[in-house]
């Protein structure tokens, strides 16, 4: 009987240290981003679903320079985030670290683009019916 209530108090101790655990690290990643210094604009490239979670990658530049991001979350993200710009804040000395707010969607014009890092590209496409090339172009 006294085995039991030992057993218990000790199961409920791991319970109640793993949610005080857990709530540590999130509170550390909050203060972690709100230090951030660096916002520029992200892209939505993919969405990938697992069992219990979904990753979401993204990129941007940062000092003239390629980055890929992922935000994780215990939620799906839903398509319609794919292929539109967003609001990512960064750290300015490890850009990897990074946070893309899902919440804040922008509609950047060619010249915000171009000082985010982006690029306008053109190229063609061939279109077999017609045996010719289509011009066309995109903000990579």
């Amino acid at each position: 009987m006294k085995n039991n209530k030992i057993y218990f108090a000790f199961v409920t101790l791991l319970i109640i240290a793993f949610f005080v655990i857990n709530e540590h690290n999130k509170r550390q990643r909050k203060e972690e981003i709100e230090n951030y210094k660096e916002t520029t604009i992200a892209f939505t490239l993919e969405i990938k679903h697992y069992e219990d979670s979904s990753e979401l990658k993204f990129y941007f530049y940062s000092n003239g320079k390629l980055f890929i991001g992922k935000q994780h979350s215990s939620d799906y993200f839903d398509k319609s985030i794919l292929n539109r710009y967003y609001v990512v804040k960064h750290d300015t000395q490890n850009p990897r670290k990074n946070c893309i707010y899902l919440n804040e969607e922008i509609q950047p014009d060619s010249i915000t683009l171009t000082k985010a890092g982006f690029k306008y590209v053109i190229y063609y496409e061939h279109d077999i019916p017609t045996n010719t090339y289509i011009k066309k172009h995109k903000w990579e």
